[in-house]
């Protein structure tokens, strides 16, 4: 059975690609350290709930809390949506 990632983990992964932004150029944005951030979008590991409230802070709410709990494909519109 496949590993299914978090929908944190794949609207991270799109908003730093929507906006054209290396992992370091995202990380520092973020505030979590590269190597961090490259688990939290390979879905490895899921943010600490500060650290998920301060990526949904600066991603202005395009990668909320509630997302890294998520992992069903139905939100793939409001993920298409968010980053429009």
């Amino acid at each position: 059975m496949p590993t299914r990632i978090s929908n944190g983990a794949r609207r991270l992964l799109a908003w730093r690609s929507a906006r054209g932004l290396s992992q370091q150029r995202a990380s520092a944005a973020l505030d979590v350290q590269q190597s961090r951030l490259s688990e939290y979008e390979l879905g490895k590991r899921r943010p600490s709930l500060i650290t998920a409230a301060r990526i949904e802070q600066r991603t202005e709410g395009v990668v909320p809390c509630s997302a890294w709990l998520e992992t069903d494909a139905g939100s793939d519109a409001a993920l298409a949506a968010a980053n429009g």
